[in-house]
C-alpha cells in the first residue's frame, strides 16, 4: 500500500513537473499572411491582401500586382476589384518565370504559341517566338533589356530585342534556367550535370562547348530552387527536400556571384528572395524551434534579423513557405504555418 502511495505521489509530481515546462507541439491548421516594413516595422498580422491563390506574385507596388499562372492578372493588395486577366486567349505554360521591364511596362511570358510580350496596360500582344518546333519556356530579360534568353529542350535561345534574330545555342544541354549578361558576353545558367540529381550553375561564352562550373548542389529536379538577383550578379541555389517531421530543417540556400565565389550559405532554409530593387535577399531560417525573418546584405555580409518568429507568447511561426518582395523592397509579405506553445 505504501508502495502504491509513493508511487502515485511521484507520478503527481512529473506530470506537474512536465506541465510547468513549454513544448512546441506540432502546427496546427492555421496558415498566416503576415506583411512588414523591411526593417522590421509595421507589422500586420494576417495581412491577406497579397496571397489571393490566383498564381505567383509580381509585387510592383501597392497599385499593381501580377500573378502568374496558367493566365496572367493584373491587381492590386486593395482588392476594391477583383485581379484582371490580361492575358486572354493565351495559355501560359510556364507558371513560374516570366519577365518584366519596369522601365517600358513590358511583360515577357511562355505560352503554348511561343514567348509572347505584353504591355502593363491596353492591347498590343506580341508574338516574339523563333521558327522551332518544341516548348519555349523561362524567359529571361538581360539587364540592359536588349536580350531576352529562353529555353528549348534544354538548350539555350537568346533574342536581340532590337534586330529580333534568335539564336540557338546548340551546345549547352540540360539547361533549365539561363540569362545573357551583354557586358561580358557570357551566359549564366542553371543546368542538371551528367548526374541528374545534381544541378549546376554555369557560365559559358556564346559559341564555347567549355562551361565553367560555379556552384553545384544535389538533389532532384523537383526539390531544388534556383533564381538570379535583379542586377544578374548573384545566383541562388536551393535545396528544398520538405521533411515530415519538420520542413526546412535540412534545407540548404548557396547564393554565389559572377566569378563563383560563395557569398553566403544558410543553412535549414525555409525560403528566400532576392530583393527586386537592391543587393540584398530576404530569407526565412529554421532557428530556436521557430521560422524567423532576415535581411542580408549581399555586399557587406551584414544580416539583419527583422522577424524573430513570435507572434504572440503562445503563438509562432512554425514554417515560412512564401516570401514577396514589393518592387521599392521596402515592404514584404510572406505566408506559412502557425505553431502553438503548450
Amino acid at each position: 500500500m505504501l508502495k502504491r502511495l509513493i508511487y502515485a505521489a511521484l507520478l503527481v509530481f512529473v506530470l506537474i513537473l512536465l506541465g510547468s515546462c513549454e513544448v512546441l507541439s506540432a502546427p496546427g491548421p492555421t496558415e498566416f499572411n503576415c506583411s512588414l516594413n523591411s526593417d522590421g516595422s509595421n507589422f500586420s498580422r494576417f495581412d491577406n491582401r497579397l496571397f489571393v491563390n490566383m498564381g505567383k506574385q509580381y509585387y510592383i507596388s501597392d497599385d499593381l500586382v501580377f500573378y502568374l499562372s496558367t493566365a496572367i492578372r493584373r491587381g492590386s493588395i486593395y482588392q476594391n476589384t477583383p485581379p484582371q486577366v490580361i492575358s486572354a486567349h493565351l495559355r501560359i505554360i510556364d507558371t513560374e518565370t516570366m519577365a518584366i521591364d519596369i522601365v517600358n511596362q513590358k511583360i515577357y511570358c511562355a505560352t503554348s504559341d511561343g514567348i509572347y510580350r505584353l504591355p502593363f496596360y491596353g492591347s498590343g500582344l506580341t508574338n516574339l517566338s523563333p521558327a522551332v518546333s518544341g516548348s519555349v519556356i523561362a524567359p529571361v530579360l538581360s539587364t540592359d533589356r536588349n536580350y531576352l534568353t529562353a529555353v528549348r529542350d534544354g538548350h539555350i535561345l537568346r533574342l536581340n530585342l532590337n534586330s529580333g534574330e534568335w539564336i540557338e545555342e546548340a551546345g549547352f544541354s540540360g539547361v533549365t534556367y539561363a540569362t545573357y549578361v551583354a557586358e561580358t558576353n557570357q551566359y549564366y545558367y542553371y543546368a542538371t550535370t551528367s548526374n541528374l540529381n545534381v544541378m549546376g550553375l554555369w557560365r559559358a561564352t556564346p559559341g564555347s562547348d567549355e562551361p565553367t562550373l560555379l556552384m553545384n548542389m544535389n538533389g532532384a529536379v523537383a526539390d531544388l530552387k534556383w533564381d538570379i538577383s535583379h542586377d544578374q550578379l548573384y545566383f541562388g541555389l536551393y535545396y528544398k527536400r520538405k521533411l515530415s517531421w519538420r520542413p526546412g530543417v535540412a534545407n540548404i540556400l548557396k547564393i554565389c556571384d559572377r566569378a563563383g565565389t560563395e557569398v553566403a550559405q544558410i543553412d535549414s532554409c525555409y525560403s528566400f528572395a532576392f530583393a527586386p530593387s537592391e543587393e540584398r535577399v530576404c530569407y526565412s531560417q529554421y532557428i530556436w524551434g521557430m521560422a524567423d525573418i532576415n535581411m542580408l546584405d549581399l555586399t557587406t555580409g551584414t544580416n539583419d534579423l527583422i522577424f524573430d518568429g513570435y507572434f504572440t507568447r503562445n503563438t509562432y511561426s512554425y514554417s515560412i513557405s512564401n516570401i514577396v518582395l514589393r518592387h521599392d523592397g521596402s515592404r514584404i509579405f510572406y505566408s506559412g504555418s502557425i505553431g502553438y506553445r503548450d
